[in-house]
């Protein structure tokens, strides 16, 4: 959070004053009210109490008993048919755990199949294209070890309206004006 308002980092990179509003638009939507931010973290608190008894399956039973990884899954693996952390209701991607949560898509509609054949028929995105409501998919997701909170996400706004008026700044030349007097600005 402290490059992102930074003069230096900002010159030069592209990032523009609307694609900074921009980005802080998406995130205020994805984890505003404090209903969703509850739901964040009971889905990390439900992640990490799955790591931890995977974890402490993993201190008393170490070697080929328990495996390695979903290749040699070990005696139990072979047993249940899956590497360990599957049944303790986890997914793994290279060294990282990966959870099962319910989540809304694309503003909570999800894009209905295509009608007819033809240009331009039964595409888009959008709201209205697809179903009646907000509908929930399962999706393996990272554990957050530290959920969004309320605190976070004002120390993000703080810093997002910050690093927006210094790259607004970044973006206008400075005028020199020639001789003293009174000076008339039209902007349009």
């Amino acid at each position: 959070l402290q490059r992102l308002p930074s003069r230096g980092q900002i010159q030069g990179s592209g990032q523009t004053p609307i694609s900074l509003s921009h980005t802080w638009t998406m995130l205020e939507k994805e984890f505003s009210g404090g209903e969703r931010l509850k739901e964040i973290k009971e889905q990390s608190e439900a992640g990490l109490q799955d790591i931890m008894a995977y974890h402490s399956l993993l201190k008393k039973i170490r070697g080929p008993i328990l495996g390695t990884s979903d290749k040699v899954p070990g005696i139990i693996g072979q047993f249940l048919g899956a590497p360990v952390w599957e049944p303790c209701g986890l997914k793994k991607k290279s060294d990282c755990f990966l959870a099962l949560n319910r989540v809304v898509m694309r503003d909570g509609m999800i894009m209905a199949a295509p009608e007819g054949k033809g240009k331009g028929k039964g595409k888009g995105k959008g709201k209205g294209k697809g179903g009646d409501g907000p509908v929930r998919i399962n999706k393996w997701l990272p554990v957050a070890l530290h959920p969004v909170s309320a605190e976070i996400l004002a120390e993000l706004k703080t810093t997002f309206d910050t690093a927006i008026q210094v790259a607004a700044s970044c973006s206008v030349e400075p005028i020199s004006f020639e001789g003293p007097g009174p000076v008339v600005l039209w902007m349009d």
